[in-house]
């Protein structure tokens, strides 16, 4: 998987940015050489390819013309929005252009501390408009979501991830704040505790493994998978047996692929 940062303008100022440094109004790489990346990182084998920002929809046509000029026979394309800017004709567009996916900017169940964490008042409800108009629109969902202190402290994950199952997203990624980009200056303050770390792992590890679940998003929480040793060990494109809750195969289904967990 690449990311390209296709474009330097947002509207939202999230504390947790790590493009907080990049961000800007005036665009720095023409749309000529973005098209010429992708071609050569398709040349590499690259299986995905996602575009991001700042908000790649602040430069929505050009978005559409990557997207048009891109092999779909090499590359699946994705796009990491906030959701700014989509709308269910967008979204249309956007599949019939090529998009394969979209992951949107969903941070907490609760609308409150999401906004203020985005630092734009109604951008909660704009990530789940956004997450339904793409879904409307026949692309595939998910979520990426920054595991704060206030949504573990609050025991507010599983209310997220009834949330997500209502939204009818396929997964959900988590990934943990770092003191870089906006929290560049916030030292290990924004780091999550030994604690707050286990009840994420535990709500990933049962969120994934309880045939109560099976019909839940995937998990994919990203400092833990992708730990030394742990790589590998969220899913795998077989069945294996040996349930958690009553020893049968659990197992959920993500777009066309049946995953095992």
């Amino acid at each position: 998987m690449i990311i390209l940062g296709i474009s330097r303008k947002c509207s939202l100022h999230c504390r947790h940015c790590y493009e907080n440094f990049n961000a800007g109004s005036e665009e720095i790489v023409p749309l000529g050489r973005w098209k010429e990346v992708v071609c050569e990182i398709q040349g590499t084998g690259a299986g995905v390819i996602v575009f991001s920002g700042g908000e790649p929809l602040q430069r929505y046509d050009g978005l559409l013309e990557l997207l048009g000029s891109g092999n779909k026979n090499l590359s699946e394309f994705h796009l990491h929005t906030s959701g700014d800017g989509v709308t269910l004709g967008r979204a249309r567009e956007l599949r019939s252009a090529g998009l394969t996916a979209a992951g949107i900017g969903l941070d907490d169940v609760d609308a409150g501390r999401h906004d203020a964490l985005r630092r734009c008042n109604g951008s909660h409800c704009q990530a789940i408009r956004a997450l339904q108009d793409f879904h409307s629109a026949g692309i595939f969902t998910y979520t990426n979501m920054c595991l704060t202190k206030e949504i573990i402290r609050k025991g507010d994950l599983w209310k997220y991830f009834e949330l997500a199952k209502e939204l009818r997203v396929g997964f959900i990624e988590m990934l943990e704040p770092r003191p870089c980009g906006g929290y560049a200056f916030a030292g290990n303050d924004v780091l999550l505790t030994s604690e707050e770390r286990r009840e994420a792992t535990e709500f990933f590890i049962q969120g994934n493994t309880r045939r109560r679940y099976r019909h839940y998003p995937l998990i994919y929480y990203v400092p833990y998978t992708e730990a030394s040793g742990k790589r590998g060990v969220i899913a795998s494109p077989c069945r294996r047996s040996g349930g958690v809750d009553d020893g049968t195969t659990s197992t959920k289904q993500i777009g066309s692929s049946e995953l095992a967990v």
